[in-house]
C-alpha cells in the first residue's frame, strides 16, 4: 500500500462514495427493518455485555467497506502492537 493519509485511502474514498449515494438517503427505520442486518451488528463482548450497532446507518455493504479499509491499514496489527505497549504514535514516542 502507498502511504497516505486516512481520508485520501481509496477504500475510505469508496464507503463515503457509497454512504453519500445509498447510506444517506436511506431512513433508519427502513435499515432497522432487515433483521439479517441486525444480527450481523451485534455482537456479544463478554457474557453480560453485548455492543449494539443496529441504530448505526450502516448497511452489509458498508460494513464490508469497513473491513477492507482494517485490512488496508493493517488494524489488527496496530491493535496488536498498542497492547504490546509499542511506540504507536511515533510523533509524541507514546
Amino acid at each position: 500500500m502507498v502511504s497516505t493519509t486516512f481520508d485520501k485511502n481509496p477504500e475510505v474514498l469508496l464507503l463515503k462514495k457509497y454512504y453519500e449515494e445509498t447510506i444517506s438517503k436511506t431512513s433508519l427505520s427502513v435499515l432497522l427493518q432487515d433483521e439479517s442486518r441486525n444480527e450481523k451488528l451485534r455482537f456479544k463482548v463478554q457474557e453480560n455485555l453485548i455492543l449494539d450497532c443496529t441504530h448505526a446507518k450502516i448497511d452489509s455493504v458498508g460494513v464490508a467497506h469497513l473491513e477492507k479499509i482494517a485490512a488496508n491499514v493493517s488494524l489488527t496489527d496496530k491493535i496488536a502492537a498498542m497492547f504490546r505497549g509499542d511506540v504507536i504514535n511515533q510523533t509524541e514516542k507514546r
